[in-house]
């Protein structure tokens, strides 16, 4: 059986990227977009529409320009694996305007992927839950699993965890309808290589004015995309792959008939 679910699951990601392949001019104007004409969110959908009239297209463009012109605030991610390994909270997130600095945590990407994907005439919701390639199993979470998406955001928001071990598990994304039918997709899980920003910041103090620099002046277009590229596996996969590494608070969101358990999710 498992031989059969593997082999499944390598037909699946072979369509995925097949798929992807329809993509390419979404993914140039993505890409290449140039700071010009992203000088604010609004500016930057009507780029994305005026050049792409369907809505996949539209929404394949904003995950690539997410994957290529935004890093991944690895300050955050630092601070927050430290305090659940002491089993503290996580700390409250620092002042930050995702859009202005070009960076941003899994939560501040799916909010500006909504966002934006909102200003293009799209519909997009944002989902909480955990994400990981080997979520441990806890019991007190197991209890938990099924808490509202209200109050699981409530305490994604505030950083307040019903177990602090889980918290670096803690997650966004998104999920896009398109043709009538939900997709989902992650852009913070999609982009791959790049350096994150603010690794070795020390301090709450010298992070702030890292971000404060960065919203002054972002780095040549050039450099900012450097080294980066996607992971086909977390935009508009089949909800059969996506399981594996996604656990919504809300069970809707897994898109399959039969929901997979917190214990099946983590085992």
């Amino acid at each position: 059986m498992k031989h059969f679910w593997g082999i499944l699951f390598i037909c699946l990601l072979c369509t995925q990227s097949v798929l992807a392949l329809g993509y390419s001019k979404a993914d140039k104007f993505g890409k290449i977009a140039p700071y010009t004409v992203a000088e604010t969110p609004e500016s930057l959908a009507k780029y994305f529409m005026d050049n792409l009239e369907k809505p996949a297209d539209r929404a394949r463009a904003l995950a690539s320009w997410m994957v290529y012109q935004m890093d991944k605030d690895g300050y955050r991610e630092k601070v927050i694996k430290q305090n659940a390994a002491r089993g503290r909270k996580a700390p409250d997130a620092l002042s930050n305007n995702p859009f202005q600095t070009r960076v941003g945590t899994p939560q501040e990407y799916a909010a500006l992927y909504q966002q934006i994907g909102k200003l293009m005439g799209l519909d997009v919701e944002i989902i909480q839950g955990y994400a990981g390639k080997s979520v441990p199993y806890s019991a007190d979470q197991n209890k938990s699993a099924g808490i509202t998406a209200l109050r699981g955001l409530e305490r994604t928001l505030t950083g307040v965890a019903l177990n602090n071990e889980m918290q670096p598990y803690y997650s966004s994304w998104n999920a896009v309808k398109i043709d009538g039918q939900w997709k989902l997709v992650d852009t913070y899980w999609m982009s791959r290589g790049g350096k994150k920003f603010g690794t070795n910041a020390q301090s709450d103090l010298a992070m702030e004015n890292l971000l404060k620099n960065r919203q002054k002046k972002l780095p040549p277009l050039s450099r900012l995309t450097a080294g980066k590229k996607y992971d086909e596996t977390f935009f508009f996969s089949d909800p059969r792959i996506f399981i594996r590494t996604h656990f919504p608070l809300d069970k809707q969101w897994q898109l399959l008939k039969t929901p997979v358990t917190w214990r099946e999710f983590t085992r």
